[in-house]
């Protein structure tokens, strides 16, 4: 409990030790003598004098601390501020990062601009965003003090003797306590210990000056929340930026980037293992990965050879022992896709060129066997010897690919139909 509410006029009371009461929402002193309205205890009688509302005494209390009141308002709004601090540089550090990938390099590129047109994704864009202002603290404490809610001391109908609290009652108490107040009588009933009372209204008391702070909060709330949202957005165009993408399983081809050195790059496109079907058997091929190279000249991009294959041996029926000879593409134009020895201007129409070419040197591998016989592509080598047998039957390579967690859409049919 914060101190400047423990100093309230209920703990005053308790502090002099004097009987007092709490009787429809005005405050009574205890004087011992007689009187119309007097309470009589333990055979001696005190007068009542009324004193003040309980409202006045709690809008006393706050006119006289409002130096600590406002250091209090200062420190719930500071937590505010800080939060909305906390929040600007974490999104200062998204902009950071979202504004690194909009450049023009041959990484972004290739991760990026090749990745979402190989896999037909839509470019993300950064958003622009709102310029978020933060109002200043004008909590008014004069506002608080004239609206103060109504206290639960006004409902009480209660004598405090000798810090111990009784409550008015009808029923007879025999040899008990009696008030006569307002032409009634009324007995007294236990209700508790002063110490009770002081700690309940003293919660009371920064609850309301609490939520008199939260009501006038609400824009430094709305602030915060709009900081959040901006932040959110530039986290999940990140995301996709980066190609952070949640997948279903490994299984899955992948747009990587390799560096040579400071001109030349490699775009590869990692290819999971797959089964290709071939005169009702099933063959199953490794991992492996293609290669495209890619030379910067003067900041533009130049292709000179077709995609390859990267990771080295790797025994396939379209793909020459012989590195030089590469992957037999057989009589493909490739002219029609880029023009090789050109310089290209990095960006979307040349990675949708480069993913188109990817695209093929994937195709070659796992449907191959679909194009016309004697024409388009022709295999180098017999499959028997490239690929493992596992299967003679697509249920028994169903059941293959199930027990190796290989995806039933990896087992490629390369009979003519």
């Amino acid at each position: 409990m914060n101190f400047l509410f423990s100093k309230n006029f209920l703990k005053a009371f308790k502090h002099t030790k004097e009987p007092f009461a709490i009787l429809k929402g005005k405050v009574y002193t205890l004087k011992k003598g007689d009187g119309e309205e007097r309470l009589e205890f333990l055979n001696q009688k005190y007068g009542l004098s009324e004193a003040e509302s309980v409202v006045g005494r709690e809008k006393d209390f706050l006119e006289r601390n409002k130096e600590q009141l406002r250091e209090y308002i200062d420190n719930q709004i500071q937590n505010f501020f800080e939060l909305i601090k906390s929040l600007q540089d974490n999104l200062k550090k998204r902009k950071k990062e979202s504004l690194s990938l909009q450049d023009s390099s041959i990484e972004k590129f290739i991760i990026v601009d090749v990745f979402n047109a190989y896999f037909n994704k839509e470019e993300v864009n950064i958003p622009k965003l709102k310029e978020i202002k933060i109002p200043a603290n004008n909590i008014s404490i004069d506002e608080l003090i004239k609206n103060i809610p109504p206290s639960a001391l006004e409902k009480l109908r209660t004598i405090i003797i000798r810090e111990r609290c009784y409550q008015l009652s009808k029923e007879i108490v025999v040899n008990g306590p009696v008030l006569h107040f307002k032409k009634e009588t009324f007995f007294l009933k236990p209700a508790g210990l002063l110490d009770d009372l002081v700690e309940g209204y003293e919660k009371e008391l920064q609850s309301k000056v609490d939520r008199h702070i939260i009501k006038n909060s609400k824009v430094y709330v709305e602030v915060a929340q709009a900081l959040q949202q901006q932040q959110e957005i530039l986290e999940s165009v990140i995301k996709v930026k980066k190609n952070i993408l949640v997948r279903s399983n490994e299984n899955e081809e992948k747009i990587n980037y390799l560096k040579k050195d400071r001109n030349r790059h490699t775009a590869l496109l990692e290819i999971p293992p797959y089964i290709i079907q071939k005169n009702n058997n099933y063959y199953l091929f490794g991992k492996t990965e293609l290669g495209l190279e890619i030379s910067l000249k003067e900041g533009k991009a130049v292709i000179k050879e077709k995609p390859d294959i990267y990771s080295r041996p790797y025994q396939h029926p379209f793909v020459w022992d012989k590195e030089s000879l590469g992957i037999c593409y057989g009589d493909l134009d490739w002219n029609k896709i880029i023009d090789f020895g050109e310089a290209y201007e990095l960006n979307t129409d040349l990675a949708f060129r480069i993913a188109k070419m990817l695209k093929q040197g994937a195709r070659v591998l796992t449907k191959a066997y679909l194009g016309k016989a004697g024409q388009d592509f022709i295999p180098v080598k017999r499959i028997e010897d490239c690929g493992f047998l596992i299967a003679e039957s697509y249920r028994e390579a169903k059941k293959y690919a199930r027990k190796n967690n290989l995806p039933l859409k990896r087992i490629f049919d390369n009979d003519r139909t």
